[in-house]
């Protein structure tokens, strides 16, 4: 029997939030503004309260994408919201917090007030994440599906702020090894320290398997890994 993997589909959708206050000036993409495009995104971790009362659903927030591709954590604000009792919305405030972006650049001919044309500029967008449990994969050890063996490992970078306060521990986490041997849907499982969780993250992305099989064919398979960090 295969199991259900909690799906978190995205939509980023630039424009201008309707109504938004902001702690600094930004644009609405278009009429000289280029649209701001995501490079690196990550996953909201899908809470176990959620998926043991089976929420599903759509959590759409508006935030500022700065000039320098990342996203202002006091510009996000949940316009839509999916489940504040267990955790949904923060979830997903806690990922586009770490989303990274192409930043959006001024094209007008006389420049974009003290901002001249050609340079980087921050931006209004939309994001909408969607919770859903409806993709199947396997568990490792189930009957007559081999397990994903890792042949490429990236060891994750220690962030300097931690390493100055001495954190030390493991982060565990989870995710799907697909059917070609990339990682997919990395969540965090037991929590270390929320920079050190997203270095944790950010290696384990690049990890390459040989991956699960069924039948010989190759299958999605649910691993668990755990990154140790250690001053030491």
């Amino acid at each position: 029997m295969q199991a259900i993997l909690p799906l978190v589909a995205l939509i980023v959708c630039v424009g201008a939030p309707v109504g938004q206050q902001l702690n600094a000036p930004a644009y609405q993409p278009g009429n000289g503004i280029t649209d701001p495009v995501l490079v690196h995104e990550v996953n909201p971790n899908y809470t176990r309260d959620a998926m043991q009362r089976h929420a599903e659903g759509t959590v759409e927030l508006d935030a500022v994408v700065l000039a320098d591709g990342s996203v202002d954590p006091g510009s996000l604000r949940i316009t839509r919201s999916l489940d504040s009792t267990f955790g949904l919305d923060e979830e997903a405030k806690k990922a586009v917090r770490q989303w990274k972006f192409r930043p959006a650049v001024c094209n007008r001919r006389d420049g974009c007030g003290q901002i001249q044309r050609g340079q980087p500029v921050a931006v209004l967008v939309s994001a909408e994440l969607t919770f859903t449990l409806r993709v199947p994969f396997y568990h490792v050890g189930f009957p007559g599906v081999t397990n994903p063996v890792s042949v490429k490992t990236v060891n994750p970078d220690y962030d300097d702020a931690a390493r100055h306060e001495r954190i030390e521990g493991v982060v565990k986490l989870g995710g799907i090894v697909e059917p070609d041997g990339t990682m997919s849907w990395i969540h965090v499982i037991k929590s270390l320290d929320e920079r050190l969780d997203s270095q944790a993250i950010k290696a384990l992305g690049q990890w390459q398997f040989s991956p699960g099989r069924k039948d010989g064919v190759p299958v999605r398979v649910e691993i668990q890994i755990e990154m140790t960090f250690s001053l030491k």
